[in-house]
């Protein structure tokens, strides 16, 4: 059957509701990198906490430098001495993909400013007294993976006609989706539409990308001082600013041929002429945020050779303004197209749980130091709050959800190794590993580091450090509508909500190069 009508868009303003909400209207699952509990844990990240910005490095309880504070800033009041300091990074990730049998691969490079900026330590008789202010990239989110394949199963056009998807009516102003029969009271996608049995399906072939980039930054400052003999205390605080986006495209393609039918009114003379061939799914979604983090922590050495520390972050609440557009793009067997699109923005805010860090470095001989530290977040209080009491239903829906599949102690693990000759050289090497935050999550993190600093002559310091990370991860590539057809034509049929998800392994390389000037 052909469109006996063609519908309008919608107030952007719902379309925009359904999009803000895909995972309580599709049924929400844990591994959509479009969930707002997901971007959550982006935005939020902490250093050490985040397989985008995770450092193998522990400085609990032994800071070697400018960043020590992200973990401990107590750790700084045993610093030797004042400085100025600015570093680079270069990252390049590598994405193994794995999609309806098919393995592509998918390289990208950044560069990026890591951090900059100041540490004074105050001339005091006794004790120590240390201040400083920086900025640091906790986080770069910079992936992407490419896959292809013939899905034999399914399409993305079976999300497209589910009731309360967000682009229902861009599909059916494209043709990709139908009316479903002669009452015309439920939707069809356009390559289930005009067979004998409902339902059927012969098969499409899909290809795309998806790209993510952004990063997220804390511009801080910071204190430490010897409270007392052999305990230091400090605190600091910080705003953190970032930006992130997503950008998918998604093409599904009949390259056999296999919908070769008389079956589409293309040019509205209502007499069908043309059959699907192929059509192209955009979507980007560009997110900034900022909020205010707060640390404290103490760190207490009993002996000469062994320190133990411990630090607190505390929750915090990030506010967030998010911009989305989609688009598809259709084209027939006898070449006519179709286009339409949707675009909104939305503003909501987020809570990001605290993060409790507990560890203890012991030196030996005259130049070696091991450091160990572990760190505990409860992911389950992660809370959405869409600043919307119409919203109130759904903002509890994401809620409740988070509660029942977010990790309510996601550990991490971090050991490291440190040579330091005085005025000479130091190498550092670490191992760490993070635990998913998800309950049922597969997607631990593992990462290794190696680093010197090397003195350049005079005031001037050099250091270098790499760093290599791996995790696999099963991502949901959309979510569809698998329909029960058995109730038609008495009653509309019913949908059970299924994902189609891809296999990724990611690597990630990071150079690391810092510039110190001893005061």
């Amino acid at each position: 059957m052909k469109h006996p009508y063609k519908r309008s868009l919608t107030l952007v303003l719902f379309g925009f509701v359904c999009f803000v909400f895909p995972s309580t209207i599709l049924a929400q699952n844990p591994n959509n990198p479009l969930a707002y509990g997901n971007q959550a844990l982006l935005f939020g990240s902490h250093q050490g906490q985040s397989g985008f910005g995770f450092d193998a490095t522990t400085q609990v309880a032994y800071g070697v430098g400018l960043g020590a504070f992200l973990e401990n800033p107590a750790s700084l009041a045993f610093a030797d001495g004042s400085s100025i300091q600015i570093g680079l990074r270069v990252t390049g990730a590598n994405e193994d993909a794995t999609y309806l049998g098919n393995s592509e691969k998918f390289e990208d490079q950044q560069s990026s400013l890591g951090n900059v900026g100041f540490i004074y330590k105050y001339p005091t008789r006794v004790g120590s007294f240390v201040i400083g202010a920086a900025y640091h990239q906790l986080a770069n989110y910079q992936r992407a993976v490419s896959y292809s394949g013939q899905n034999t199963e399914n399409t993305l056009t079976d999300q497209f006609k589910l009731p309360g998807s967000t682009y229902s009516d861009l599909a059916f102003n494209t043709y990709v989706t139908d009316v479903g029969d002669e009452f015309g009271d439920w939707d069809e996608s356009i390559f289930r539409s005009g067979f004998d049995t409902y339902g059927e399906f012969l098969g499409v072939f899909q290809q795309g990308e998806d790209l993510q980039s952004g990063h997220n930054g804390e511009y801080s400052i910071f204190v430490a001082t010897e409270f007392r003999k052999n305990l230091m205390i400090g605190a600091s605080l910080g705003v953190l600013s970032g930006s992130y986006s997503f950008d998918r495209i998604l093409q599904e393609l009949d390259d056999q041929n296999l919908y070769n039918g008389i079956y589409i009114d293309s040019d509205g003379d209502e007499l069908a002429d043309t059959d699907i061939d192929n059509f192209i799914f955009t979507e980007k979604t560009e997110s900034d945020f900022n909020g205010l983090r707060g640390r404290i922590g103490m760190l207490y050495q009993p002996l000469q050779q062994l320190r133990i520390g411990f630090s607190y972050t505390l929750p915090t609440r990030i506010e967030v303004e998010e911009r989305f557009d989609g688009r598809i793009f259709s084209t027939f067997d006898n070449g006519v197209n179709f286009d339409d699109s949707i675009r909104g923005q939305f503003q909501y805010a987020l809570t990001y749980p605290g993060r409790v860090s507990a560890g203890l470095s012991y030196s030996f001989g005259n130049n070696w130091t091991v450091a160990l530290s572990a760190d505990r977040v409860n992911y389950s209080e992660l809370e959405i709050d869409f600043q919307d009491e119409t919203l109130f239903d759904l903002q509890q829906s994401e809620n409740t959800f988070i509660t029942q599949n977010f990790a309510e102690g996601a550990m991490g693990y971090r050991v490291g190794v440190i040579y330091q000759k005085a005025d000479e050289i130091t190498i550092h090497a670490g191992y760490g590993m993070q635990q998913s935050a998800l309950q049922t999550g597969e997607d631990s993190k593992h990462l290794f580091s190696i680093g010197t600093s090397l003195p350049m002559g005079g005031p001037w310091q050099l250091d270098l450090g790499l760093q290599y990370s791996i995790f696999d991860q099963q991502s949901v590539l959309y979510t569809y509508g698998e329909f029960d057809y058995s109730t038609l034509p008495q009653f509309t049929p019913g949908a059970t909500i299924r994902a189609q998800e891809i296999e990724r392994s990611t690597s990630l390389v990071q150079l690391r190069t810092t510039i110190r000037f001893v005061l």
